[in-house]
């Protein structure tokens, strides 16, 4: 597989080289990392508490393998995902939704990761 071409990093004034998707060298892309870690908070302080664990475990004992596929929202074949379900993912998002057992369902973390990088605001075109 072909590497990239190093390219100067994003920062100002650095000149370090970097194959990077970010764009960054290491040293920076950590600390934008940990930034961006610091101002997002905690699980807890996110609103995911021991009632979430508890309905998080009982989603993933319920579907247990991943559920994409299955609804026509996903645009894709039945049943077209049977890797194993890691996350409990929201049909209806956490601000305007529930968290109720018939508003969760099972995904693996690609498909979750997928589907909620297509729903969040900052990524939106």
């Amino acid at each position: 597989m072909p590497t990239r071409a190093p390219k100067p990093c994003l920062e100002p004034f650095c000149l370090v080289p970097t194959t990077l998707r970010s764009g960054r060298c290491p040293a920076h892309a950590r600390a934008v990392t940990a930034s961006y870690e610091r101002a997002r908070g905690t699980a807890e302080a996110r609103g995911y508490d021991a009632k979430w664990r508890d309905l998080r475990r009982r989603v993933l004992l319920r579907d247990q393998l991943c559920t994409w596929g299955q609804r026509p929202e996903d645009g894709a074949p039945q049943n077209a995902c049977r890797a194993k379900a890691t996350d409990a993912a929201h049909l209806i998002p956490r601000p305007r939704g529930k968290d109720r057992l018939d508003n969760l369902r099972g995904l693996c973390h690609r498909h979750h990761s997928a589907e909620t990088s297509a729903r969040e605001s900052w990524n939106r075109q």
